[in-house]
């Protein structure tokens, strides 16, 4: 099979590759890696336009109708564009009130009742707003029983995975759920939360991947955990620092989810991530430094690989988007990349899909709509709608 690939549109902020040294890491980089042909359409790009601005994005969610849901944490609004990217409205707002945000802490759309999901961290609620009625019902939960949620996946009906970063016992009605796990299956009917599954235990992960206590890896997987999909029966986790393997969750005969597989990727000898002191000379160099603190421990380096989604793509394919860091003179660009594996999990091949400007960040790849359209929230506050077309 001949590999190769094919952009057909570069979006006009993003800045194409130079021969030169600052670009020879990049080269050597792409020249490891098995691809596989596809083509990259850009759809639109959303950022500030009439009646609106945006301030700090989280998330982005569709409704049934095609309209768009900018979740911006640093106002405390969903602010809602029409499929054309037209301003409609803004939704809830900042407070401690009745249908007010203190902080977003994750978002999604339950499109089969049309029904907005949020978990506010600081208020310590979900709130679920219909969208064609506009009813609201706030749930209120206790932070030493259970901790916010970081990322909310719809699953079926009233059930949802919420993705957690673990710091502190998992409690529920007074019962300890299983302090290692990073997701909770939970059913939001009416107004109580209920847990029917604790799973994906963070020291198999850790073991796995050999993420050891102190490193940036270790830390960044506990406190960003990552992402997942649900496909063909399976539920796929990739680890946050992504070192090119996903994990696979499957029931059991008791029906609770299980680890059934560890699925390779690409063949990558770059390592994920690397360890460093903080010092003035390593800020100076323009990486993006990372650290932690409190909670997750100290410790600090440069995350080089990360993953930012992963979806299904009709009934076909997988696919699993990373973002590649690189040194560039004094400061840094990131790259886009996906990996493609088969409805059985086969690794098929990636592609390079954008090049960002020096020092621009690519946040998440936050959501795919019915059409397999994805959107891609870029430096925090602008969205790029694309799609793939795999040959």
């Amino acid at each position: 099979m001949k590999y190769n690939l094919i952009l057909l549109l570069l979006l006009i902020f993003f800045t194409s590759c130079k021969i030169d040294d600052h670009w020879e890491a990049y080269y050597d980089f792409n020249d490891q890696l098995k691809t596989i042909d596809i083509n990259f359409i850009n759809k639109n790009r959303y950022e500030d336009g009439d009646g609106y601005y945006l301030g700090r994005l989280s998330g982005v969610s569709l409704d049934i109708d095609d309209n768009i849901y900018l979740f911006d944490e640093l106002q405390s609004t969903a602010i809602v564009l029409n499929k054309d990217g037209e301003y409609l409205d803004d939704l809830f707002g900042p407070g401690n009130g009745p249908g007010e945000i203190h902080s977003f802490s994750s978002n999604t759309i339950n499109l089969s009742k049309n029904e907005i999901i949020l978990a506010d961290g600081q208020n310590f609620k979900i709130l679920k707003k219909s969208i064609e009625s506009n009813d609201l019902i706030e749930i209120n939960y206790n932070p030493s029983h259970l901790e916010t949620p970081k990322k909310i996946i719809h699953y079926k009906e009233d059930e949802y995975l919420f993705l957690l970063s673990l710091f502190g016992s998992q409690r529920e009605g007074g019962l300890i759920l299983n302090d290692d796990a990073m997701v909770h299956h939970v059913d939001l009917n009416g107004s109580d939360i209920s847990v029917v599954n604790s799973f994906i235990n963070r020291n198999e992960i850790f073991q796995v991947l050999g993420y050891t206590e102190g490193s940036v890896s270790h830390s960044f997987t506990k406190g960003f955990i990552g992402n997942i999909a649900y496909s063909n029966g399976s539920i796929i986790y990739a680890p946050f620092v992504y070192n090119n393997n996903i994990f696979e969750y499957k029931k059991d005969s008791n029906n609770v989810w299980k680890l059934n597989s560890v699925i390779k990727g690409s063949d990558i000898k770059r390592k994920a991530y690397i360890d460093i002191e903080v010092d003035s000379g390593n800020i100076e160099r323009g990486r993006n430094l990372v650290s932690t603190s409190g909670a997750f421990g100290g410790t600090s380096g440069y995350i080089n690989r990360r993953n930012i989604g992963v979806y299904t793509i009709g009934n076909d394919y997988l696919a699993v988007f990373f973002v590649e860091e690189f040194d560039v003179g004094e400061a840094f660009m990131q790259s886009l990349y996906v990996e493609i594996f088969d409805h059985n999990f086969n690794f098929k091949g990636v592609s390079n899909l954008l090049n960002g400007s020096n020092g621009e960040i690519m946040w998440s790849v936050d959501w795919k709509d019915r059409d397999d359209n994805f959107y891609l929230i870029g430096d925090i506050h602008y969205i790029i709608k694309f799609s793939m077309q795999i040959i």
